[in-house]
């Protein structure tokens, strides 16, 4: 039938005339077959047959070979000459009626014309199979285009990003329900194609902080933070980054602004840190350290994150306690009691200076004190303007307040109970000596931290994991976790010194490496003499050249703390 002969004709199996002498050999002949039809190549065995006649299906005959197979001579006879047509039958397998591709070479003879549609040239056969394939594939492609064209889209105002019009309601309903959200959708808006370098030593890391953050060319605070610390072998896969910002952040609150209590801070006003463009920095700092891990920058006056959220100034919310510069604040205090008129003119008041006058004039100073400072905090939005977070807080105000406004609700200084909760000791067998012991040391340990925690512990918790804060995503919470591990023969083995690093050597564990005996001992004296001495807490020197064995460092004296991060 007609559309039997159009599948064989579409797998390079159709009619073929081929030329034959009477001297021809069988193998001559099937070598000529093979050639003009390489289905039949590795075919073992097949008979010729011809049709008996008529009447459109017709019944084949099997043409039986001579002693010496089919040989010109014989299929010239059968063939009527070569009028007759003849079928090759193979006769152990079915041939593959897969359809060539267009480009096939048993095509390369044959008649060729253009889809109309996809403009390919190709065997009029073949044409006849791909038409309508390509017909519905176009028509599918347009269907969609033309659905795709009346989609309605609106964009998330939490995450900035788009979703149709009947989506959006239950996207919103899970997106932006808390703090959480935003720094989970940060933390998605880092760029990892490129590394944002910083290499720099621990001494004066803050001053050096801010000259190599802004001499970085080939990549930009966008890309993923990756700190090197000069002279440590430490490899950076998230601990370094967080220490560094721990300490820029630091730096930042203790150099950039001033104040004191549980209210939060205002910036210096500091002309040549402003024309360094210090205070761009910053805001840079606080985007990468919110959306990779480090710390929020829980130290700003309400009224300075209404600024940076808004970019204006609520005059009318102003009192005389948002006044941190140590000047004004003196001049306010002795506004009543000494005569100060020179001072306060030149603050703005251009009233009869009289004690009854007094809410004006201190309103006058406050305003001038605190609108002064508008372009460093200006200078700060800009450097906020990284993974848009300026645009998310200033349509989420008090959504993210806690961010950078302290409040008792605060949850995120570290106290002993935290410390310990995160412990993942390594315990002996239960009733075991060894067992007693190191419970002994934990509770010892315990006791230590909580004997501390009336001078803050947020200086252990940064030598111990390189930051000083509770991770704030809720995901980085579960999986940090300091794991303990207790050397029993230490003092045979180990030298009598205490060590610390968060970077991930050999087997990607963070780790502090200490006897704890010896560790509560030493830091009580260390931590007791920098308090005393109005000092920093630096209880050890970082030393990140530990080998391991497992998945935990050398073991020195009593116990090793790893920190996993």
């Amino acid at each position: 039938m007609a559309s039997e002969e159009l599948q064989l004709s579409q797998a390079g199996l159709g009619k073929r005339s081929l030329i034959l002498t009477d001297d021809m050999s069988h193998t001559m002949i099937n070598k000529l077959i093979t050639e003009e039809y390489p289905k039949m190549d590795g075919v073992q065995g097949w008979l010729l047959h011809k049709s008996s006649g008529g009447q459109g299906r017709r019944k084949l005959l099997a043409i039986p070979p001579d002693v010496n197979g089919y040989t010109g001579r014989l299929i010239r006879n059968v063939s009527s000459a070569g009028k007759t047509l003849l079928y090759v039958v193979p006769l152990q397998q079915d041939l593959d009626l897969t359809p060539l591709p267009s480009d096939a070479a048993e095509f390369q003879t044959m008649p060729k014309a253009s889809c109309q549609v996809c403009k390919e040239s190709m065997p009029l056969h073949i044409l006849a199979l791909h038409v309508n394939n390509c017909v519905k594939s176009q028509s599918t492609e347009e269907e969609d285009e033309v659905n795709l064209c009346y989609i309605d889209m609106k964009e998330c105002p939490i995450c900035v990003c788009c979703f149709p019009v009947n989506e959006i309601a239950q996207h919103a309903s899970l997106c932006g329900e808390s703090e959480a959200d935003v720094l989970q959708w940060l933390s998605s808006q880092v760029d990892t194609s490129k590394n944002f370098r910083i290499c720099i030593t621990r001494n004066d890391l803050v001053q050096r902080g801010f000259i190599q953050w802004q001499r970085q060319k080939k990549a930009s605070p966008v890309n993923k933070l990756h700190v090197t610390f000069i002279g440590e072998a430490g490899i950076d896969t998230g601990a370094l980054s967080k220490e560094f910002l721990t300490e820029m952040m630091h730096g930042i609150e203790t150099r950039l602004f001033e104040g004191s209590g549980k209210k939060g801070k205002s910036p210096v006003y500091s002309i040549s840190d402003l024309e360094s463009s210090f205070y761009r920095t910053a805001g840079e700092v606080f985007s990468v350290s919110l959306a990779q891990g480090g710390p929020p920058p829980c130290f700003l006056r309400s009224w300075c994150y209404h600024f940076l959220a808004t970019g204006n100034f609520d005059i009318l919310q102003l009192t005389k306690d948002d006044v941190d510069d140590t000047e004004y604040r003196s001049l306010i205090e002795k506004f009543l009691c000494s005569n100060l008129t020179e001072d306060i003119v030149s603050c703005g008041y251009t009233g009869l200076v009289k004690l009854d006058k007094r809410d004006s004039i201190i309103r006058s100073i406050v305003v001038y004190a605190t609108v002064r400072l508008t372009p460093m905090l200006q200078q700060i939005r800009n450097g906020m303007k990284i993974y848009n977070l300026l645009e998310v807080i200033g349509r989420h105000e008090s959504l993210c307040s806690n961010l950078f406004v302290p409040s008792d609700e605060n949850d995120d200084t570290p106290d002993a109970d935290y410390i310990m909760s995160i412990l993942e000791p390594e315990l002996s067998e239960r009733g075991s000596p060894r067992h007693a012991k190191e419970n002994a040391i934990i509770n010892f340990f315990q006791d230590f931290l909580e004997n501390l925690e009336t001078s803050g512990l947020c200086p252990i918790m940064q030598w111990l994991t390189g930051q000083r804060h509770k991770p704030c995503l809720p995901s980085e919470r579960a999986s940090f976790k300091i794991h303990v591990r207790f050397e029993h023969q230490c003092k045979d083995t180990m030298l009598d010194t205490t060590y610390v690093t968060t970077c991930k050597c050999l087997h990607k564990h963070n780790h502090l490496s200490c006897g704890t005996h010896e560790l509560i001992h030493r830091v009580h004296r260390i931590y007791d003499n920098s308090c005393h001495n109005g000092e920093r807490f630096q209880p050890c020197v970082v030393d990140t050249q530990i080998a391991c064995h497992h998945s935990y460092a050398v073991l020195h004296c009593i116990s090793t703390i790893c920190v996993t991060l």
